[in-house]
Formats: C-alpha cells, structure tokens, sequence
C-alpha cells in the first residue's frame, strides 16, 4: 500500500511541476513582463506590496534552487532576537523585519530570465514603462528631477537610487534603451552620489581583471565592502574638515563634492549612538526615527540599528550570495558599494532585496547563460581576434 501512494505521489508532483511550467515558462519573456514594472513601481510610487506578489509568483512557477534553509532560518532568527531584546513592542518593527528578511530568503532561489530573440521587445517595455512614469508621476524641482513619492517633498537622492538599480537590470539583460534613459534619469537628479556611482563604474571597467578576483569570492567581498565603507568616511571627514581640496568639475552641480558638515555630524551621531551601550553595539537600538539625524552611510545606518550581531551575520548572507552572481557585472556592484556610502541605505530594506535579484537575473542566448556584460563580452572577443592575428604574423 505505501509503495502505492509512492508512485501517486510522484506522479503527481510530475504533474505539478509540468502544470508550473505551462502557467509561467521559464523560456517566454513572462518573467521580465511582471518584474520591471513592479520594480519601477517599487520607486517611483515608494511600495513594494507588487513586488512581494511578483517574487512570490516566481518563487511558485520559476525557483531555480532551493531555499537556503539553514542560512535564511539563521538569519531571520539573528536578526528577531535583536528586535526582541531591543524593541519587544515595536510590533512594525518586528512586520518589517519579517518582510524584508522573508524576501532575502525567497530571492535567493530566483533566477529571472530573458532570452536573446527577446531582448529589444523587453527594452522597448521597459522604456514605455519609464516614459510613462515621467508623464505621470515625476516632476523637476529646483533643478532637480524626481519622482513624486508622496511625502509632500521632493526626494532626487532616491530617485537616483533606483535609476541606478534600473540601470543595473539594464546591464545585466542587455537593455540599451533602457540603460541610455536610465543613465539620462539619473543624471537629472542631480544627485552627486549618482555621479560618484557612475565614476566608480567606470573606474571598475578600467581595473576590471582585479575586481573579478575580488568578487569571485565571499570573504574578499565582505573585506572590500568593508575598506569601502571606512575609506568613505575618512574621505568624508577629511572633506568636511578642510584638509582636503574640494572637488569641482565643469562647474556642475551634480560634479560639485564639498564639505558636508551636516552628513559628517549625523554620521557620527549614529557611530555615537551606537556605542552608547554594550546592548547598543551588540543588538543596535531598533527602529531609527526617519525624522531623526539619519546617519549617511549604509553600514552606520545598519549598525545603528541592528547592532554588531545582526548586522554581521547580514553582511556574510548578502555578500555571500552577491559574490555568487556577480560575474559580469563587477563595475556596476562596485557602483552599487558606493551609491551607499553617502546614503543611509540600511541593509534591511528593498533596495538590497532587488540588487540581490538584479544580480540573480539572467541573459540566455542559445540555451546558454551569458554572464558577461555586452561591453566586456566585445572586449573579450576583441582581445582574441587580436591575439589570433598575432599568431599567425
């Protein structure tokens, strides 16, 4: 009799599988037709519940891997004993950290993908999509553009945050439109850390062979990240306190990087809140108030907030799975490492969920994942031609 339910039941899981597989076909452009959208909703309408849904859908029909059981269950469960000790009844804190860390965990079994006959289709969507977010909900202030978030203020800064993600996605699938508007997006917010970001990309492109070695691997990530995010600050201090020159090019706002007295301080507020206790360092202070002296800096930010524990054992689950898939896209991580140095982008937010997915993403061509961008994959084939015609001199 149990040989019996045996066999059932594993025609029945063949039958589930094969029905998943008609719904949403990993080879069909389905993937890319509910992800981009909710990811520029993500930002320019400031929620993430379409994400949550598109994730889920995908985790249903298109998980490639399983769930990292392990790391995720020691995560989520690091990360809730820290809101216990700190914030017992906090319960939005303890829904958000649920959700976010839930994400991470689900992520990491996706690898969205699009296949090469169907990449201009996907880049002309894409640009539609931004095209219409420009008429609808976005506007310029002062100069600067941004989207309308619905704070009642103008916010370029996050703005620039997810054109750079936008172009990310555009670089990982090969998207020139897209990257060319969202390049041009980016650049009309006016913010400095996008410029900065941009600067980093193309400096990782001049060093590329060097960040590969790099990013090949966890420890060396999270070390990098680490000097990243030390050198920053120390860059920042050194600014601020006039021992070093500012920085101005072509007299562009967006190319203007002087001293930030007021960033340098609320750094340092968070550094000192942080230290404040020895329950501060090792488990943070819990939910930091958005209208407070936000700290600047993604490290600090999440320190502040989530202690020496939480925010270790976020570091080594992040990068890990960074380091993984980042073949490829080495520059734009760089960029990403950055963009964060000046802006409290706390690890337990979105903005690190979809950076990890963007990464996960893939390019298909013939069957094949093509993991090298478009610029280093003509380099590449250059370089060999060259060296083929060397040869036979």
């Amino acid at each position: 009799m149990k040989k019996m339910s045996d066999i059932f039941m594993k025609i029945f899981q063949a039958k589930f599988f094969r029905f998943q597989a008609d719904i949403i076909p990993e080879k069909g452009p389905w993937a890319a037709l509910i992800l981009i959208p909710v990811t520029i909703i993500s930002g320019a309408y400031w929620t993430s519940i379409p994400f949550y849904g598109v994730i889920a859908v995908l985790w249903l029909f298109q998980r490639k891997t399983p769930i990292q059981w392990e790391a995720g269950l020691s995560l989520m469960g690091i990360t809730l004993l820290g809101v216990f000790v700190v914030s017992k009844t906090d319960y939005a804190f303890w829904i958000y950290t649920i959700k976010i860390i839930g994400c991470f965990v689900i992520v990491t079994s996706l690898r969205p993908a699009i296949q090469a006959h169907q990449r201009i289709w996907v880049d002309i969507y894409f640009v539609l999509l931004l095209g219409i977010i420009w008429e609808t909900n976005a506007y310029i202030h002062l100069g600067r553009w941004t989207f309308d978030m619905g704070f009642g203020r103008y916010l370029p800064n996050w703005t620039a945050i997810y054109c750079f993600l936008f172009a990310m996605l555009a670089v990982r699938w090969r998207l020139p439109l897209t990257l060319l508007v969202t390049l041009t997006f980016g650049w009309l917010t006016g913010s400095r850390n996008f410029a900065l970001a941009l600067g980093v990309v193309g400096m990782g492109y001049l060093l590329f062979p060097i960040w590969q070695w790099v990013f090949s691997k966890t420890s060396r990530t999270v070390v990098l990240y680490l000097f990243s995010a030390g050198l920053a600050l120390y860059i920042l201090e050194q600014i601020t306190k006039g021992h070093w020159v500012e920085l101005s090019l072509f007299n562009e706002q967006i190319l203007k990087f002087t001293a930030d007295a007021v960033r340098l301080d609320w750094d340092m507020i968070g550094i000192s809140e942080w230290t404040k206790s020895m329950q501060n360092f090792a488990w943070g202070v819990g939910d930091w108030p958005n209208d407070g002296p936000n700290p600047h800096h993604s490290l600090i930010h999440t320190l502040l907030e989530r202690g020496i524990v939480g925010t270790g054992v976020l570091i080594v689950f992040i990068m890990n799975d960074l380091s993984k898939h980042a073949r490829g896209m080495e520059p734009w991580l760089l960029g990403w490492f950055s963009l964060g140095m000046y802006l409290h982008l706390n690890f337990v937010t979105m903005f690190w969920v979809i950076s990890i997915l963007i990464l996960r993403c893939r390019y298909v061509r013939n069957g094949k994942d093509i993991q090298e961008d478009a610029l280093v994959e003509l380099l590449l084939k250059k370089w060999k031609n060259f060296r083929l015609r060397m040869a036979s001199l």
